[in-house]
């Protein structure tokens, strides 16, 4: 999977709901997370309030709410019926290292691939 980096952060290019969407490949992460421009590109327009969550930061603690993708797909890996967590005050969307469970993950630095 083909990455391009800003900064110090890695960005893959991942298919919500067959919508590309850039996300940062954060292995501090545990799932994906988007904020409130990552629902509007992916055209979901409401989310329920019913699955709360909380989720420790490197800023502390935030507050969001579970949704379900119908799928999301990374390179040749799909996973569907995927919960992600929706954080209004986040900055960047994220892509955990949990969507690899059951996956052996290399980045390659110099050929910028995972």
């Amino acid at each position: 999977m083909p990455f391009t980096e800003r900064g110090s952060l890695k960005y893959i290019t991942v298919q919500i709901n067959g919508v590309p969407l850039e996300l940062v490949f954060d292995t501090g992460a545990n799932s994906l997370v988007f904020n409130g421009a990552a629902l509007q590109s992916l055209r979901i327009a409401e989310v329920s309030t019913s699955r709360k969550l909380q989720s420790r930061t490197a800023g502390g603690l935030v507050e969001g709410y579970v949704l379900t993708l119908n799928s999301v797909m990374v390179g040749s890996i799909t996973r569907n019926n995927y919960d992600a967590a929706y954080i209004p005050t986040s900055n960047e969307n994220l892509l955990g290292s949990s969507f690899f469970t059951n996956y052996n993950l290399y980045v390659d630095e110099d050929y910028k691939v995972t």
